[in-house]
């Protein structure tokens, strides 16, 4: 277990979380990662894993069991499974067993080297949502691969704001490290956006060969973003038994002069291609004013058909 000392709380990094956070070794979140994609580890595992982590950032006099941690929120959300003493027991002696197992074999793979010697900071609070049953096992999943790619901003970004940072992995690094299909990705992804837990933004040619998006935490607060109150409220007033709203838009259905096609205003003029819009011949002779009762009219008629035949036949 990993105590936080009062240096660390007056750290810049510690300042970044809101409620704190737990220095969590990056090969645990990895093996974590890679017991879900053999199968070894499910739900249970994944939340007395987060619990138990949230419990070492506790105080070390703290007498707050797993117990507690696990069940504070299952009585007034009926969604949080409570689990008993057995469950925990039994999840928590399996992380024992096999976590160094996973982390043995990461450490025999040349490619996961990278994450043998380093801690990454995990949001308490996001620790908590975990443990308390209120994220799916592929979000909890997520979330971890969020922190263990989590990149310290120790330099102003344009596409940033000075309190954010970012993460970079791809679909195909999280499908590799815990066997979810890309598509289960995309809509978990769209999912944890629309809740507010995380924002995108997208990287147009970072460098020569790398395009995708930017996983980013809200400022000051992990995995949450500034103008989430004012979802949650609009959220609220909409279950609230309130009449959608209407739209005030007259349909086209409804405008008596609207165009049957949608003419494009460019006009390809090269001559390659050759690809011009057609030109309408001029009637005149066959129009109405051609067949009017006033002479004149018909004269007037007659000489502008001849004078736009003689204009077509001097541009041709």
């Amino acid at each position: 277990m990993v105590h936080l000392s009062r240096s660390d709380k007056q750290s810049v990094r510690y300042r970044q979380f809101q409620e704190g956070y737990a220095k969590v070794p990056a090969v645990q979140l990895r093996a974590l990662l890679e017991g879900y994609r053999q199968r070894i580890f499910r739900r249970d595992e994944v939340r007395v894993f987060a619990a138990t982590w949230e419990a070492a950032a506790l105080h070390r006099d703290s007498k707050v069991s797993l117990y507690r941690i696990l069940n504070c929120n299952a009585k007034h959300h009926p969604r949080h499974r409570r689990m008993s003493h057995v469950e925990i027991d039994s999840a928590a002696s399996k992380l024992a067993t096999q976590l160094p197992k996973l982390e043995q074999q990461l450490a025999e793979c040349n490619d996961d080297c990278q994450w043998s010697a380093t801690t990454k900071p995990v949001a308490r609070r996001v620790l908590r949502h975990v443990a308390r049953g209120g994220a799916t096992t592929v979000e909890a999943l997520f979330y971890f691969a969020f922190f263990m790619c989590r990149i310290p901003q120790r330099k102003p970004m344009q596409r940033l704001r000075p309190q954010e940072h970012y993460a970079r992995f791809r679909y195909a690094d999280f499908q590799e490290w815990t066997g979810v299909l890309r598509t289960s990705q995309s809509r978990l992804l769209q999912r944890i956006l629309d809740r507010g837990f995380l924002n995108t933004e997208e990287v147009h040619k970072q460098n020569e060969n790398v395009y995708g998006q930017l996983y980013i935490d809200g400022p000051m607060l992990s995995l949450v973003r500034p103008r989430q109150s004012n979802c949650r409220r609009r959220r609220g007033r909409i279950k609230a038994n309130t009449p959608p709203p209407q739209k005030m838009t007259t349909p086209l259905e409804g405008i008596g002069n609207t165009p049957f096609k949608m003419r494009a205003t460019l006009i390809n003029g090269n001559p390659k291609t050759e690809i011009k819009r057609p030109e309408k011949a001029l009637k005149l002779k066959e129009g109405h004013f051609a067949c009017h009762a006033d002479a004149e009219l018909r004269r007037i008629a007659l000489r502008a058909a001849q004078m736009a035949e003689q204009c077509q036949s001097q541009a041709a």
